[in-house]
């Protein structure tokens, strides 16, 4: 009886010494489980750093190149100011119409402008004008000056070739 019970003290102790050892090799994944963690967390907290550091960088990145854009073009247009040119950037052609329309309507009785607005092209209406261009108030200022056409006489032109084909004709 004595040799069973040292045999089952012994198997006993076996077991013991078993479970320390399973739990030692389960201590041991449980603390591999935490610093994996614990760099995953590390990991993904530099990860949503770079993020936010990328984000910034492509605002201003955006905002460099929409100066740039803005810088050119203010660049172009000072260069056609000094040829007497207007840049398209400056207004749409429906613009200009617009405000060819609102001229029109205040010129004086018996003038009109050299083109038809409505059927010609209205920059065809800027190359008749004096363009002065200059710098004034931090602007730059437009001054166009349009002709204007008398309306009789383009009328007393078009009655006297009329009466010269009806000469040449008899």
């Amino acid at each position: 009886m004595k040799q069973t019970g040292l045999k089952e003290i012994k198997v006993l102790e076996n077991r013991v010494k078993i479970l320390e050892i399973d739990q030692e090799r389960e201590l041991e994944n449980i603390t591999t489980n935490l610093e994996a963690i614990y760099e995953l967390k590390t990991w993904t907290e530099e990860m949503k750093i770079r993020n936010r550091i990328l984000q910034h960088f492509m605002r201003i990145n955006i905002l460099l190149n929409q100066y740039t854009f803005k810088t050119n073009t203010l660049c172009e247009i000072i260069q056609l100011a000094k040829i007497g040119q207007i840049h398209p950037s400056l207004f749409t052609k429906q613009e200009l119409i617009n405000q060819l329309r609102d001229i029109k309507v205040s010129v004086p009785s018996g003038t009109d402008l050299p083109i038809d607005i409505d059927k010609g092209d209205p920059y065809e209406l800027l190359g008749l004008s004096d363009v002065i261009i200059y710098y004034s108030d931090n602007k730059i200022v437009f001054k166009i000056n349009i002709p204007l056409v008398y309306q009789h006489v383009v009328a007393d032109i078009h009655e006297c070739r009329s009466l010269r084909l009806l000469q040449y004709g008899r």
